[in-house]
């Protein structure tokens, strides 16, 4: 609800910062980041022992073995797993479709020495952008990603050895993805595997989805028996894709379907669990809980916030201890009961110079 100004992690000059990866290894965070034109180095990363209030040095990673095609772009899966308790994390494969057939893959780089020197683990999957679950007896478990297609719907492989090898791709319940779009999969506490993506591609209308994927927009999905079979929920407030503005030049749709674009999911100590969607309009945070989607209740019908009318607008003032302001603002209590920014906001140092200011409507 509350956030502190943002401030700056780290810049690579003249280099795409781009394909983050953020991980929580039993209270020591991992920061995978990615990026284009930058060699051959597939990725590089930073740790936090203090949530995240500091960082070490961003370290390169030192690889052994022989590495296959790969692009340097950490995707959303990162664990532990085998008998050394080795730590695993997914990265795309190849970007360049004329390297084989099968460019849209995905695979594993791992670390059996807490991050001293890592190897690839040799297999590759069935599709770009994967998500994986390590299940309970011991396999990886690889859902699709984009730009892979089984008639429509979207492939999962298996690996039984860490990623050395995958079995034949074969369909899941989900539709396939395309451009702009990532499915997440992750374990929940509860030992259940929780899923989330979009019901179409956005390359609707070359690869449509089957004719009994009938929904349209975001889902989320609960699996109680490690993947064999799924409860699927529509996310009823999930907001369309920026670009979507009637048949665009990449040949996307405007239907209103929301999306969930590249989409990241994490769950809190409590149990909640929290889905974030990108290249939305706007990009969501949704917070839901396993007995939401193992329901039939779907979500209420927002209220309209009703009109910002001038006698409804309210201004607040907060001061530093010297008395100086820190924060000016003013907002309205909306007719759905919500808190509303709306006018100027001001944010001031502890000197009195001005640090920001927006307007909001």
């Amino acid at each position: 609800k509350e956030w502190e100004m943002p401030s700056l992690f780290y810049s690579l000059a003249g280099l795409n910062d781009q394909s983050a990866l953020l991980w929580n290894d039993s209270g020591k965070i991992w920061f995978f980041g990615g990026g284009r034109n930058f060699g051959n180095t597939p990725f590089r990363y930073t740790v936090s022992k203090d949530n995240g209030a500091s960082w070490s040095a961003i370290t390169f990673p030192e690889i052994k073995g022989a590495v296959g095609d790969f692009a340097p772009q950490p995707i959303t899966s990162a664990f532990r797993g085998g008998p050394r308790n080795s730590i695993y994390f997914g990265s795309d494969g190849s970007l360049d479709e004329s390297v084989s057939s099968s460019w849209a893959t995905s695979f594993l780089w791992a670390s059996d020495d807490d991050g001293n020197t890592w190897y690839d683990t040799g297999g590759r999957t069935a599709g770009r952008h994967t998500s994986f679950a390590l299940l309970s007896d011991g396999r990886i478990l690889a859902m699709g990603g984009k730009d892979s297609n089984m008639e429509g719907y979207m492939p999962q492989c298996f690996s039984s050895d860490f990623g050395k090898t995958w079995t034949e791709r074969s369909p899941t319940p989900f539709a396939s993805l395309g451009s702009n779009q990532r499915p997440v999969l992750i374990r929940l506490k509860s030992g259940n595997l929780f899923m989330a993506g979009d019901f179409q591609s956005m390359k609707m209308f070359r690869n449509p989805p089957p004719p009994a994927i009938t929904e349209r927009g975001g889902y989320v999905a609960l699996s109680t028996d490690d993947g064999k079979t799924w409860k699927i929920k529509k996310l009823p407030s999930a907001t369309f894709h920026k670009d979507w503005k009637g048949i665009t030049d990449k040949g996307w749709p405007n239907e209103g379907w929301g999306t969930l674009g590249y989409c990241t999911a994490v769950q809190n100590p409590n149990g909640i669990i929290h889905l974030l969607s990108s290249k939305s309009m706007p990009a969501m945070e949704f917070a839901m809980n396993e007995a939401w989607i193992l329901s039939d209740f779907e979500s209420e019908v927002h209220k309209s916030p009703g009109i910002a009318s001038p006698e409804k607008i309210k201004h607040f003032e907060e001061k530093y201890p010297n008395g100086q302001p820190r924060l000016q603002y003013s907002g309205w209590i909306a007719d759905n009961d919500e808190f509303l920014l709306h006018g100027k906001e001001s944010w001031y140092y502890e000197n009195g110079q001005q640090q920001y200011e927006a307007v909001y409507h």
